[in-house]
C-alpha cells in the first residue's frame, strides 16, 4: 500500500496557498506566484487519497 502525502483537498488548498505566500514574499509577481501556488495545489490535490 502506497503512503500518500496528503489525506484531504483541504489540505492540498492550504499546501498551495502558503506556495503562492512565499513565493509572492520573495518577491515574485503575483501572477506567477498565482500560478506556482496553483501548480503545487494540483500536485498536492493528485498525492491525496481521494
Amino acid at each position: 500500500m502506497k503512503r500518500r502525502l496528503m489525506k484531504r483537498p483541504t489540505t492540498a488548498v492550504v499546501f498551495g496557498a502558503a506556495v503562492y505566500a512565499i513565493a509572492w514574499s520573495a518577491g515574485a509577481s503575483v501572477l506567477w506566484s498565482a500560478w506556482v501556488g496553483l501548480a503545487a495545489a494540483a500536485l498536492a490535490y493528485a498525492l491525496t487519497d481521494h
